[in-house]
């Protein structure tokens, strides 16, 4: 997200200091009624999306 990332840093002058990956969510497959096929297509929709944005 370049542009919060320009406000954060340029305007408001807060400095990076690190990386910190948290959980966003978390899904149990076995409850959501999907086929492995579908979870798969799923998967793959989320992780090309955010590739996407980057």
């Amino acid at each position: 997200m370049p542009g919060i990332e320009e406000v954060i840093l340029g305007e408001l002058g807060y400095e990076f200091e690190s990386n910190t990956w948290a959980q966003a969510m978390t899904v149990n497959t076995k409850d959501t009624g999907l086929s492995q096929g579908q979870i798969k297509m799923m998967r793959n929709m989320i992780k090309n999306s955010l590739e996407k944005q980057f």
